[in-house]
């Protein structure tokens, strides 16, 4: 899936062009516009395939990654040195590759 192709945009659109798009095309497909609608369940497809369409482009503009997100929350959720404690077990388990121990290491 190509999230401009769906969204009607070219690449270089600006961010303000991709959520008006964004918004026109929710407003079409949300399934609460189409209650009754005979094609109500290709419109619901068509509205999820918008809202991720939007959200894959707008976390790659603002150089979001999967492990990036996951990161900023574990720092939030757990803060400072716990949080890297958790972010080094959740890459051994993802992984099956233990990270460097900087406490028995000396890093």
């Amino acid at each position: 899936m190509d999230p401009y192709k769906v969204l009607g945009v070219s690449r270089d659109a600006t961010d303000e062009e991709i959520k008006k798009a964004y918004r026109k095309l929710s407003r079409k497909y949300h399934p609460d516009a189409n209650v009754g609608n005979p094609n109500q369940a290709a419109f619901e497809e068509k509205f999820k395939e918008v809202q991720q369409a939007y959200n894959l482009i707008m976390d790659q503009r603002q150089g979001k990654t999967r492990e990036a997100a996951l990161s900023s929350r574990v720092l939030r959720t757990f803060g400072g040195s716990a949080a890297s404690e958790v972010l080094e077990a959740m890459a051994h388990t993802a992984t099956g590759v233990p990270r460097m121990n900087r406490r028995t290491t000396g890093i």
